[in-house]
């Protein structure tokens, strides 16, 4: 059996969705026999938690593919639209410090692009008015995480405009049907690129 080792934060978990785990979950079905997708998704996580948590990771089985699904939590902006909680220079070295500790480990690597958001309902978010998520930021963040892949050839999944506002739960976490829609176009671009 292959192993894909899926981290990121609470969309990567599943947050908002009725099936534990959301797209990844899906995803470890679509995959059936060729593989087992186990999920690392923390909920709050940004590009600098994952950096230290996965310095400090053991793995009783070495994964095949590792999968960067990181973000979001990263965009998001306290008081005003230049004050992400994580700056864009140093979301850009936690990619690719993240990016050389796992070419340790295996050669297949990909990176999930980030989800966009419904303005509406998240800037602000309904239990902090200081944090705002927004899409301007998120497209920042996105095309970072783009470039890095490119310049390093490893994979790219772009998820900008996949969801609409009806697939988001809360605005911000996909809900059933968001989830499926990521599963489905993850698990697409794993077949056509060989990555099983």
């Amino acid at each position: 059996m292959k192993y894909i080792y899926l981290f990121g934060d609470s969309i990567t978990f599943g947050m908002g969705g009725s099936i534990q785990g959301g797209w990844v979950t899906r995803l470890d079905t679509i995959l059936a026999n060729k593989a087992k997708a186990v999920n690392f998704g923390i909920p709050g996580d940004t590009s600098k938690d994952l950096v230290e948590k996965f310095k400090n990771q053991i793995f009783e089985v070495n994964p095949d593919v590792i999968v960067f699904a990181i973000g979001v939590n990263d965009s998001q902006y306290l008081t005003h639209e230049g004050n992400t909680l994580v700056s864009l220079e140093d979301f850009k070295k936690n990619i690719k410090e993240l990016l050389q500790m796992a070419k340790k480990i295996t050669n297949k690597i990909v990176f999930v692009g980030l989800t966009n958001v419904d303005e509406t309902k998240v800037s602000p978010v309904p239990n902090n008015s200081l944090i705002h998520f927004y899409n301007k930021n998120i497209k920042l963040f996105d095309s970072e995480i783009k470039k890095v892949s490119i310049k390093n050839n490893v994979h790219f999944v772009s998820l900008l405009k996949l969801l609409s506002n009806s697939d988001l739960i809360d605005g911000l976490h996909p809900n059933d049907i968001g989830y499926k829609k990521i599963a489905q176009k993850i698990g697409s671009f794993i077949a056509q690129k060989n990555i099983i």
